[in-house]
């Protein structure tokens, strides 16, 4: 087995972001027509505002997601909505298309939560992307007439360093209408 160097994953898993960007692209392309400033992201559809990852995170621009954060380690984290174009499903089916693409998927967790008031589903799963491993939180909850996915992935050595600021970043998130 190759021995990965951690710039080498490092790319691995920012590549990862952009292909799990890509994937919601396809079932949200309406998504991205909006605009986020200031920690608030507004589109004719939904304004939602949410607390920015702290420490060495910084905002990085993805095609088709409303908001995205990047970490040194490779590690990323997005927001985003899909409104007025989804299935009234479950949540925990919702969830299932964030992880097209994914190889090896095992499930680590699953829990129901809250999150501004409304019911959501979290899922935690290792898994490969392009043949990179790497473990990925992704939640997702309804509200009106949206669906809101938040993702984070990151190397599996990575992954707890920053699922606290994952966790602050879903715990802030208000949707404004």
């Amino acid at each position: 087995m190759e021995r990965m160097t951690l710039r080498t994953h490092e790319r691995a898993c920012v590549r990862c972001v952009a292909v799990l960007a890509a994937t919601v692209t396809l079932f949200a392309a309406a998504g991205c027509s909006g605009r986020y400033r200031s920690g608030v992201y507004e589109s004719r559809y939904t304004r939602y505002a949410i607390d920015e990852p702290a420490g060495s995170w910084s905002r990085i621009r993805r095609t088709g997601v409303n908001v995205a954060f990047g970490h040194p380690s490779g590690a990323g984290i997005y927001v985003d909505d899909s409104c007025r174009r989804y299935d009234d499903a479950p949540l925990h089916v919702l969830a299932n298309h964030l992880f097209f693409g994914f190889t090896q998927v095992e499930v680590e967790s699953t829990e129901d939560m809250e999150i501004d008031g409304r019911a959501a589903y979290r899922r935690v799963v290792r898994g490969r992307m392009d043949g990179v491993p790497v473990r990925v939180a992704a939640t997702v909850m309804k509200k009106d007439d949206c669906v809101y996915d938040f993702v984070y992935v990151a190397a599996p050595g990575a992954f707890e360093s920053g699922l606290a600021e994952y966790e602050r970043v879903v715990r802030s998130f208000r949707v404004d209408r």
